[in-house]
């Protein structure tokens, strides 16, 4: 009995050291990186092999919706949610898939992971720097600003930019982030670097409609990213910068749609 005991124990702690949590961290590499209700920008941190870094940005939609005032009311609700406020992040987490420390499941499972967050609403990317006052609280719209600071807080602790190889990647929003932040990520890295920006599942068809922006659902070609990105990058254009270049400033959302930003890429 004794010995069932102490094999069950052993399996045990191995299960879990297999698949160890994440961490939270707060860095505070910059004090103006926040979610929507003002709690600083976090990530979940794996530390492994820092010469080969993934790089996760997390999904969640967007609050973003058909008028302005309906905008902020659903920015308003997400920020009394984990999508818009660290505050409810424990303070360690698990993750599967490619973010598992599981060595049988996931072959990045010895790579430093770190998983950004997403906490402002607007795809990680944007930047206001006044507040909005709304009800009973103030709404900040600091995407960009937390997606720099993660990523200055990755080097500053583990030089990814001199890293062998770097993953940068995410799913639905957090993929939106990839593709919109993966010109960006490539000049912060060394020539030597092995790069790989995977967007997943961040096209977005709607496929009963003719071959036009139009195809392409509301959540990221339509009027309610315009009406997100007219209160959360008032001081900031869209981060890939070829795109927001090439349109006019009310037509950049249209940059968080593949069916444009492809053209950039």
């Amino acid at each position: 009995m004794k010995v069932l005991v102490s094999l069950a124990a052993l399996l045990l702690v191995g299960a879990v050291a297999l698949n160890r949590p994440y961490r939270k961290v707060m860095h505070n590499v910059d004090p103006e990186a926040k979610c929507l209700d003002g709690s600083p920008a976090a990530i979940y941190l794996s530390e492994g092999d820092p010469n080969h870094i993934l790089m996760y940005f997390e999904g969640g939609g967007s609050c973003g919706s058909n008028s302005l005032s309906n905008t902020i009311e659903n920015c308003y609700q997400r920020s009394k949610i984990h999508l818009g406020s660290s505050i409810y992040f424990p303070q360690e987490n698990s993750f599967e898939g490619i973010l598992s420390n599981d060595p049988n499941r996931n072959i990045f499972s010895n790579w430093t992971k770190a998983v950004f967050m997403y906490c402002d609403g607007a795809f990680h990317q944007g930047n206001s720097k006044d507040a909005i006052r709304y009800k009973d609280t103030q709404l900040y719209f600091r995407g960009g600003v937390n997606t720099r600071a993660h990523l200055k807080y990755l080097d500053n602790t583990f030089k990814f930019s001199e890293a062998k190889k770097v993953v940068l990647t995410g799913s639905s929003a957090g993929g939106i982030a990839t593709f919109a932040w993966a010109d960006y990520v490539q000049t912060l890295l060394g020539k030597d670097t092995e790069y790989y920006p995977v967007a997943d599942s961040s096209i977005f068809l709607t496929p009963s409609q003719p071959l036009s922006p139009s195809l392409f659902h509301p959540y990221v070609g339509s009027e309610a990213t315009q009406n997100l990105l007219s209160i959360s990058n008032k001081d900031e254009d869209v981060p890939l910068k070829a795109c927001a270049a090439a349109v006019k400033k009310e037509d950049q959302f249209s940059c968080l749609g593949m069916y444009t930003a492809h053209k950039y890429l």
